[in-house]
């Protein structure tokens, strides 16, 4: 079904379905305005290969819509991709294949409004059929987008054969130049990031290429931004570790690397040019970061690598030039520092070994 009003509107749709039982393929395309240009491809292949359902709706001048969707036997699964443009040179493209003994249901939402915004979503699998597992799962891919010249990428899966229930979601909500991208792999992870302002950056990584010990599962990472200039980054892997980053502000950065299980980091950044790194590697790790004012900076690395913790760290901090490191490489340590209301505190605490605790206030 194709409907198209304007001046210089471009529809192509491919549908291709073969083999035992294949599917329902369904594209719907709606277009009104100037230079709008729509490309479905949807193709299945037997054994079944399960249903594909496409809609695209654009309206305004120069957008650009490319959908493809791919489903190989065994059976497959469905797939479904919802694209929604309003304004003037909007992207979006959307790339759904699975391949393999079973594979799951892949959803994918796009809606985009506003000028130059680019909105991309990735979901790959591939599934080994000599080997013993089969399997995959569910993809859900959300990608919102109110401004001018923002980019959001979401990749989820890999030729594993245990990637199941991967969630991600990116809002940019209003500014420009604003750039987010999620990438998951593994199984029950959740990604979830929202922008509000200009120049912003964030990342989130869950993938078993994060930890040295095995797949990234049932991790969640939650990235807030609201302001000009701030960056954030998370990395996760192994199982069950929880990231929330929220930063207010003007050129704040955030980095959060969990490669151990059951880690929990809280970072809120209140200000100007607050910068702050949690590192944990090991086990049952939890770190709380406060920070406002402007130029401060904390550091906090806990765990030694061996897949040991249950290291505790709170920082807080307000005002100016304060400077809090925390370095812990044990078992049961604890470290708390509070600085506020007073220029220039430093604090640094180093904890090896079994069951420490040192607490700052100044």
């Amino acid at each position: 079904d194709v409907n198209q009003s304007g001046d210089d509107n471009g529809s192509t749709i491919s549908q291709t379905a073969s083999g035992f039982v294949s599917g329902g393929l369904f594209a719907d395309v709606n277009q009104s305005g100037n230079g709008n240009d729509s490309d479905i491809t949807q193709t299945a292949s037997g054994d079944p290969s399960g249903g594909m359902l496409a809609t695209v709706n654009q309206s305004g001048d120069g957008n650009d819509s490319t959908v493809t969707q791919s489903a190989d036997g065994d059976p497959s699964g469905l797939l479904g991709a919802n694209v929604n443009q309003y304004g003037s040179d909007n992207n979006a493209f959307v790339t759904q294949t699975a391949d393999g003994d079973w594979s799951g249901l892949f959803g994918a939402d796009v809606q985009q409004g506003g000028s130059d915004n680019t909105g991309t979503v990735n979901q790959v699998v591939t599934i080994d059929n000599n080997s013993f597992a089969t399997g995959s799962g569910n993809y859900d891919a959300s990608i919102l987008q109110n401004g001018t010249n923002g980019t959001a990428t979401i990749n989820q899966g890999s030729d594993s054969m245990n990637d199941s229930t991967l969630v991600a979601s990116i809002e940019q909500i209003a500014g420009n130049l604003n750039m987010a991208t999620i990438t998951q792999q593994d199984n029950e992870n959740d990604g979830f990031i929202k922008q509000d302002g200009d120049n912003n950056t964030s990342s989130i990584t869950q993938d078993s290429d994060g930890g040295a010990l095995g797949n990234a599962i049932g991790n969640t990472a939650v990235n807030l931004q609201t302001g000009n200039g701030n960056s954030s980054v998370i990395n996760q892997g192994q199982l069950s570790n929880n990231a929330f980053v929220e930063q207010i502000g003007n050129t704040n950065t955030s980095t959060v690397d969990q490669l151990g299980d059951t880690n929990d980091a809280q970072v809120r950044q209140l200000g100007t040019d607050g910068r702050s790194m949690v590192s944990q590697d090991g086990n049952s790790q939890y770190a709380e970061l406060n920070q406002s004012g402007v130029n401060n900076e904390s550091n906090i690395t806990q765990g030694n690598g061996t897949g040991t913790g249950s290291n505790s760290a709170v920082v807080t901090q307000s005002t100016d030039d304060n400077l809090s490191n925390i370095m812990q490489n044990g078992t049961s340590n604890t470290a708390i520092v509070n600085q506020t209301d007073t220029f220039g505190n430093v604090s640094n605490i180093s904890q090896t070994g079994t069951g420490n605790m040192a607490t700052v206030n100044q």
